[in-house]
């Protein structure tokens, strides 16, 4: 028998015959993953995790694992929310959004079981709370869509209708804000800086106002719905008080606090004020954004930036904050705090109070 190849060689086909291995067990294990695990299983590193002793230990929710998330919110699935159970709605990567019961049973939610789809910003409708608002990057185009929940019992992902779609490909819609007193009136927001809106419920849109940045975020006041706030792909923050006609630049105060990049912004109605999640902390502004102070919470710079804040339902001067796997914990407004992590060392993207006692915390990790 003779060898016609050196050690050299050996090595590199070892090598290959490795990789060539590697990548077939991986699209078998991919093709097997959806038919063995169902709909509550994916392969990804994201999931959902609960503390239900404010802040103090955290568990994963083993049915949450795989989901890329991207945003989250509770809602009511009727008007009276105190005799009424929540469920959180979890808008997902590559995915299509996840409703969970109170039970934590993953139900697919919609446009359907089949479609595929990033959803970055959700809102609901306050006069029919089983329609709900979409921003989505979806067949290589940004879109609104309204997604409209079976009742309770129900069987089905519901119905949805395709309100909005970009005019250029490969820009992303990230934003959307419903009119709290009417559901009619909308406002969106995407990649191409234009910030629309619909008074007729997305039977047509106008453009409100073209920006020099994609929008990221839009923020409005819980009941004036006039006033919002606007967060820039590029660090702007604009406000307005009449509900887009103008506008006014906030950035020089974010400025002089030094804040570098903002990553999460969060309007407290209750305490009428402003909380940002930055590169240096959180930083907070009682007149309107004009100007910015640093609370007192030390976080380590490997941590840093904050992005996720929270504001307890009930208890208004308790305060959650999230920088990377830590989450800071403050009764008194921001002035004292205390420090747990969650056991896995992966960022926080986003944290949230369920609305309804005893009011657990729910994290979504990436």
């Amino acid at each position: 028998f003779e060898c016609f190849f050196d050690a050299g060689e050996i090595i590199i086909m070892s090598k290959l015959l490795l990789v060539i291995f590697i990548v077939i067990v991986a699209a078998l294990m991919v093709t097997l993953g959806g038919t063995l695990f169902g709909v509550s299983s994916f392969f990804g590193s994201g999931s959902i995790w609960v503390s239900r002793d404010s802040g103090g230990t955290w568990e994963e929710i083993a049915q949450s694992r795989g989901i890329r998330s991207l945003t989250a919110l509770f809602a009511y699935t009727t008007s009276t929310p105190l005799d009424t159970e929540p469920f959180l709605l979890v808008g997902a990567k590559n995915q299509s959004p996840f409703l969970f019961d109170r039970q934590f049973a993953a139900v697919l939610a919609p446009p359907s079981v089949t479609e595929k789809m990033s959803v970055y910003a959700i809102d609901q409708s306050r006069q029919h709370p089983r329609e709900f608002f979409l921003a989505v990057f979806k067949d290589n185009y940004g879109k609104i869509v309204k997604w409209v929940k079976p009742h309770a019992g129900k069987l089905g992902a519901g119905v949805s209708y395709e309100l909005y779609t970009t005019s250029l490909a490969r820009y992303g819609m990230f934003a959307v804000r419903v009119d709290p007193a009417n559901d009619q009136r909308i406002w969106a927001g995407g990649g191409d800086g234009l910030l629309v809106e619909t008074q007729n419920g997305g039977s047509s849109w106008t453009t409100r106002a073209r920006f020099r940045e994609g929008i990221q975020t839009i923020v409005g006041h819980p009941v004036i719905a006039s006033r919002m706030w606007i967060l820039g792909s590029r660090g702007m923050l604009i406000a307005t008080t009449d509900g887009g006609a103008t506008w006014t630049r906030l950035n020089e105060g974010l400025k002089k606090a030094k804040a570098g990049d903002v990553h999460e912004f969060f309007y407290d109605a209750a305490n009428a004020k402003l909380l940002a999640g930055t590169d240096r902390g959180i930083l907070r502004s009682r007149d309107n954004g004009i100007t910015w102070e640093l609370l007192p919470l030390t976080i380590p710079p490997s941590a840093l930036p904050v992005r996720g804040i929270a504001v307890h339902p009930s208890d208004l001067s308790t305060l959650i904050v999230s920088a990377r796997n830590l989450v800071y914990k403050s009764n008194d407004g921001g002035i004292s705090w205390e420090r747990n992590a969650l056991p896995a060392d992966r960022p926080i993207e986003r944290i949230i109070f369920s609305p309804k006692p005893p009011y657990p915390i729910y994290a979504l990790v990436q």
